[in-house]
């Protein structure tokens, strides 16, 4: 069961029922399921249904089941409550003032700010649409269900605890979470085949924690079960058909609209939906790739055993979806990062996932300094001979303000932050988390000091005992130091002289080239055409990665001269012929 987990873990991961209801709710978007009389589920969108035929529309194709063959149909539907009145209906269409019902009378547009209540419920109907049985229950009442079944589940009252989880799963017949603590209490009973049976409807319905399953003591009256072995077996098939579903869940919670690329990309174990062209993708893919390679091998002890999803907004599409968020979002319970461009917002983000990837095989949950201060340390870095190598950018000036203001946040205190407290400080809280990291970095230490902490994490928690251990200092001494070490540090923008060559453009790594993020009216970059969200992959016939890439190149010639440069513009490869100017500041 969940409780198989340590505490912190099982209430995170619970928790994580609310994150996906909030959010991407892969186990739960309206899905119809269609049960038939040999026993079989399917499970899809009915798209038309007479007397004789239900078309079902799946994931994988679309199913033409025979009326005789169907015994009942769950449909998950919501209920409006609008002053004395009460519509039923599937949502079809939501944004920030309405929702549009699909009713048995047609379709109605209900404004927002009309609608009282609003629920979930399944209704049970016959092959032809007669309802036989409707059930309702809110997240709340569902949460509450799933803390108490694990209660029971602790106090080894595995009956009791099964009748809870069935109450789960007649309104939620597809939660895979009631499903897995289900065959969790069998197992225990020793009911191995229904066991098996309810764990086999877990993994279908996208419980693919096949680490934990493999870990588990509440399974192990059933590891020498044929049917457990070949579930086991089948694994990859069963996470793989996992990501081609929560990919089309995705795509029908999100309603993105056109432009959209979507994937599952089976090798990298990423699921992508990318507002980027196909070229564009695929560079993305190898410097993720070439990213996580250089993590694995400098900092991350284990990959990822599950897939990755990489969502690429459009800023519109981020900003009605994120609403209070900033920059982007990974969210741990979902494996889903989502972030509104392809720089360096994108690689804080892998970096949690990367993290997390490997602290989820630790069963730790690192502090939120150390979690922060990892994706903030990396968010700018170039790949330089296959390692990951941090730069400065402008949380320096936060810090050093922070610091001549004496406003910093005491080590100690910082170190022992929840994620609420962290973030109400969140600008000095990731300054200073940042150039912790980075200290640690340029003194060759980081990795020393995060296996340590994680060596060392059931004795401390906040990371407070590892760092003094790896620096060699208390505290409060170490303080001190990092203190005037952040006052020394310098952060000089490399760039050409007056008088020297000039491109007119500001750029920032991307994709394994320079994306262009503005260029001057004007400048020798706009007359040869360059354009924003130009990736700039080549210039002289050699690839351009960074900024000092781009500097060393202009820095070989003289005002007057043409720099040939190749930019990736959508699906094109253009090559931009840029006769240089001379820079006046």
């Amino acid at each position: 069961m969940l409780a198989g987990y340590r505490e912190d873990f099982a209430m995170r991961l619970l928790l994580g029922l609310v994150v996906c209801v909030l959010f991407v709710g892969a186990a739960l978007v309206a899905d119809d399921i269609v049960r038939t009389k040999d026993g079989k589920s399917y499970r899809g969108k009915i798209v038309s249904r007479t007397t004789e035929l239900v078309r079902l529309k799946t994931p994988y194709g679309e199913l033409r089941i025979p009326t005789s063959d169907i015994r009942l149909i769950e449909r998950e539907l919501e209920r409006l409550k609008v002053g004395r009145q009460v519509f039923e209906g599937e949502v079809v269409k939501e944004d920030d003032e309405s929702v549009v019902l699909r009713t048995d009378f047609g379709e109605l547009r209900i404004p927002k700010k009309k609608i009282e209540k609003r629920e979930k419920f399944v209704r049970v109907e016959d092959a032809r649409g007669r309802e036989r049985a409707a059930v309702t229950m809110d997240q709340a009442q569902r949460m509450r269900l799933h803390q108490q079944a694990l209660q029971l589940l602790r106090a080894k009252a595995y009956d009791e605890a099964i009748k809870v989880l069935a109450k789960i799963l007649k309104v939620y017949p597809h939660d895979s979470t009631a499903l897995y603590n289900t065959a969790c209490a069998y197992a225990l009973k020793g009911e191995r085949d229904k066991a098996v049976e309810f764990l086999k409807r877990s993994v279908e319905e996208g419980f693919n924690d096949f680490d934990h399953i493999a870990r588990d003591p509440d399974l192990d009256p059933i590891r020498d079960h044929p049917g457990y072995k070949d579930l086991m077996a089948k694994k990859e098939e069963y996470m793989a058909r996992g990501a081609e579903r929560f990919l089309a869940n995705l795509k029908k919670q999100l309603k993105l609209g056109e432009g959209y690329i979507y994937e599952v990309d089976r090798q990298r174990k990423l699921i992508f939906a990318v507002y980027t062209s196909r070229a564009l993708l695929e560079r993305l893919k190898k410097t993720l790739t070439e990213y996580a390679e250089a993590q694995w091998r400098d900092l991350f002890d284990n990959k990822p055993r599950h897939y990755i999803a990489v969502v690429i907004l459009r800023i519109q599409d981020f900003q009605r979806i994120a609403k209070r968020r900033a920059g982007g979002f990974y969210n741990p319970h979902t494996h889903t990062l989502i972030a509104p461009d392809i720089g360096g917002v994108l690689i804080h983000e892998f970096t949690h996932a990367l993290h997390f990837g490997d602290i989820s095989v630790k069963r730790q949950a690192h502090p939120i300094w150390v979690v922060e201060g990892l994706a903030t340390c990396f968010e700018s870095s170039d790949l330089i001979n296959e390692h990951a190598v941090p730069r400065h950018n402008g949380r320096l000036m936060i810090l050093k303000r922070a610091i001549a203001a004496g406003k910093t946040i005491p080590l100690k205190r910082l170190m022992h932050l929840s994620h609420r407290q962290f973030m109400r400080v969140a600008s000095v809280a990731y300054a200073q988390s940042r150039y912790l990291m980075f200290y640690l970095y340029k003194k060759g230490l980081l990795r020393k000091f995060y296996k340590t902490f994680c060596d060392t994490y059931k004795k401390d928690r906040t990371g407070i005992c590892a760092l003094e251990k790896v620096v060699g200092k208390s505290i409060d001494q170490f303080e001190k130091e990092w203190i005037e070490w952040v006052k020394r540090l310098q952060w000089r923008r490399e760039r050409v002289k007056k008088g020297g060559p000039f491109l007119g453009i500001v750029t920032a790594p991307a994709a394994g080239g320079l994306k262009v993020y503005r260029v001057v009216e004007g400048s020798p970059a706009a007359k040869a055409g360059l354009k924003v969200n130009d990736i700039i992959v080549k210039a002289d016939g050699k690839p351009l990665k960074t900024h000092k890439d781009l500097v060393d190149m202009l820095r070989k010639h003289k005002p007057g001269d043409v720099v040939e440069m190749e930019v990736l513009r959508d699906e094109e490869t253009k090559v931009l012929k840029v006769k240089l100017g001379a820079r006046k500041d």
